[in-house]
């Protein structure tokens, strides 16, 4: 979804984020969202969210999903990156459901390097897709990574959805 959110939503979600609750994850940074007491901080960005992940998934992938659950920020500065891994955890999940769908919002475009790598396929995301706002949506179970930023800092929203 090119260009799904504005400019000012991308913002605003990055003002969500706390300066000291960043965790240092060898090659990135992550924080997680969650809502406040009454849940509201978040609740705005769940339901724009699940309504995209629902289109998505009734489009594409037919999975048996409930809700959004997982919000988690991620910043990769210079040389930062992220290896191929997938999102899902069948086999060590304590969980009573499993991870269904991530939804990737991209939050800045003012970085180089950073590129969205995708194994389960070799044609690469075109690089008009990198712009700030932009969604992307996929299965749990797909390989995926970030590429090593070049210059700048790239941050993006991962949300997840999960089901039965």
């Amino acid at each position: 979804y090119e260009k799904f959110f504005h400019p000012s939503v991308c913002e605003k979600i990055m003002s969500l984020s706390t300066a000291n609750k960043w965790q240092n994850k060898n090659t990135y940074k992550i924080q997680q969202l969650e809502n406040d007491n009454r849940g509201h901080k978040i609740k705005w960005l769940k339901d724009a969210l699940e309504n995209l992940i629902q289109d998505a998934n009734e489009s594409n992938f037919m999975l048996d999903i409930m809700t959004v659950k997982f919000f988690t920020l991620y910043k990769l500065e210079k040389n930062d990156f992220i290896p191929l891994h997938h999102d899902c955890d069948f086999w060590n999940n304590n969980m009573p459901y499993d991870k269904k769908i991530s939804c990737m919002v991209l939050l800045n475009d003012d970085y180089e390097g950073g590129q969205y790598l995708h194994f389960m396929s070799n044609i690469p995301l075109p690089i008009k897709y990198y712009t700030q706002g932009t969604v992307i949506i996929f299965p749990t179970y797909n390989f995926y990574g970030v590429d090593k930023v070049l210059k700048g800092t790239k941050e993006f929203l991962l949300a997840t959805s999960i089901g039965a």
